[in-house]
């Protein structure tokens, strides 16, 4: 019996820049977002620190647009995707490069700092 892998992302974070929105040669929609993750923890010296990680998010279609129109800096938001590294070559240097991505196939919106704490989601199949 052969066996399949899982590649499933689960991220709940803050937005780090407004979306940029951009359409493909086939007039699809494409969104990009950056999210940060942070964890936080007590040293051996009781002193508290922080981590902070940031991710890249990929939106397409009808999930583009929505995210770009209702996602803005400092919000936070779910999302659940799969991870995709694509490759390309550097103009300058030559050499290859490599940028790890989360597609996004379901986003919930929570708000902002500033909002109220209504929530709503949007659900797209890939």
């Amino acid at each position: 019996m052969a066996t399949r892998g899982v590649n499933h992302v689960t991220i709940l974070g803050r937005l780090g820049d407004d979306p940029e929105l951009r359409k493909t040669n086939n007039d699809v929609s494409v969104c990009n977002l950056s999210v940060a993750t942070s964890e936080t923890w007590k040293d051996k010296n009781d002193k508290d620190q922080e981590e902070t990680e940031w991710h890249r998010l990929v939106f397409f279609r009808k999930l583009a647009d929505i995210a770009c129109q209702y996602c803005k800096k400092g919000d936070q938001i779910f999302v659940e995707g799969k991870l995709k590294t694509r490759s390309w070559e550097d103009r300058e240097t030559g050499k290859k490069q490599y940028s790890t991505e989360i597609i996004v196939n379901n986003l919930q919106l929570l708000g902002n700092s500033k909002s109220s704490t209504d929530e709503s989601s949007v659900r797209v199949p890939l």
